[in-house]
């Protein structure tokens, strides 16, 4: 490992977090996590093929406004009892059904700010898609949800590691980042 990517993620000296951003509580070791998909066009097929062949999370429900289309998604994620995973049109309000851990929402760009909003509200952690929103102003509005709630929220940049991305970052002059 050079010293520049050592230097880069080498955390040790970080400063702890204060108590007031790391009191959410932590998901339990003991299960899988509990995730519904919100979304259920192509990133939200992918979400839900990921989440079912990971070891540590597990699709309990697919919610989308289209009719038929959160039923699609859990017949084609290889989910081993499509009938176990629920289905729904509004995505937080299932996942308080379910008791889920959290939400993908992977829904398009316009239904990012009061998706994330209800549910941050509802106290269920998301993991949302890029773009964070539509506009900057929605995007700042979201982090000040997440700040007052204290309900975690991040973005997720899927295509980042794809084989495209790493051509693109391989041709590109360097930055001293990485």
């Amino acid at each position: 490992m050079s010293s520049e990517t050592r230097t880069l993620t080498d955390t040790s000296a970080a400063p702890t977090p204060s108590a007031s951003l790391t009191g959410f509580p932590r998901l339990s070791a003991e299960r899988p996590a509990r995730v519904v998909v919100v979304g259920a066009g192509s990133m939200g097929s992918w979400w839900a093929r990921e989440i079912v062949a990971s070891e540590v999370a597990e699709l309990v429900g697919v919610a989308d406004l289209v009719e038929g289309a959160p039923q699609r998604v859990i017949d084609q994620s290889g989910a081993e009892d499509p009938a176990a995973v629920a289905v729904g049109a509004d995505g937080v309000e299932l996942a308080l059904e379910l008791g889920a851990d959290l939400i993908v929402n992977p829904t398009v760009p316009v239904a990012h700010h009061p998706i994330t909003v209800k549910a941050l509200h509802a106290g269920i952690p998301v993991l949302g898609e890029k773009p964070v929103t539509e506009t900057l102003p929605e995007a700042i509005s979201l982090l000040a949800h997440a700040e007052l709630t204290g309900v975690p929220f991040m973005v997720s940049n899927p295509d980042a590691s794809s084989a495209r991305c790493a051509s693109c970052a391989a041709s590109s002059p360097p930055t001293g980042r990485r």
